[in-house]
């Protein structure tokens, strides 16, 4: 996965706690869920905590 694809889940994510998500951006949040455990589980904390912007501010960190 490249920078952008990590970004467009990041923004998928972050509009996932705003707002319903359209039936593409749901597919490819679920494809990225599906793809690897950890992502799944990193998504379920974020939704639970309900704090996005630790998260946000972390991937804002990376120099690409």
């Amino acid at each position: 996965m490249d920078d952008q694809q990590y970004f467009r889940i990041a923004v998928l994510i972050r509009k996932s706690f705003k707002q319903p998500l359209n039936a593409a951006e749901q597919e490819a949040l679920e494809a990225w869920l599906a793809d690897d455990q950890r992502n799944r589980k990193l998504f379920e904390e974020l939704m639970q905590s309900g704090d996005f912007s630790a998260y946000e501010s972390s991937f804002l960190e990376i120099d690409t």
